[in-house]
């Protein structure tokens, strides 16, 4: 019983690691625009750069930003986080 338990253990472990494609690298986001720009505006609304996802995303979209749509939905998401910025409440800190 023990050992099939392990055998199962080991091959899922190694099925899991050799199926994982590594999706927040900047070759996968250079590769695949739209999951690129929707990440990139995820992190350019919420402020999260720091993030290494965020951070892949920003540079793949630096490099690809001369290809077509890209820099026109680039454009468009810095367009739509100017508007969210604008209607988003002040702090009265008075």
């Amino acid at each position: 019983m023990k050992l099939k338990t392990l055998t199962f253990i080991v091959l899922a472990s190694v099925a899991t690691l050799t199926g994982c494609e590594d999706k927040t690298s900047v070759e996968w986001y250079t590769a695949h625009h739209d999951d690129m720009l929707k990440k990139y505006e995820e992190c350019y609304i919420s402020h999260t750069w720091e993030a290494e996802d965020c951070y892949h995303a920003k540079t793949a979209l630096h490099r690809e930003m001369n290809k077509p749509g890209v820099l026109t939905t680039y454009k468009a998401i810095v367009e739509k986080a100017n508007k969210l910025r604008q209607l988003a409440p002040v702090a009265d800190l008075n």
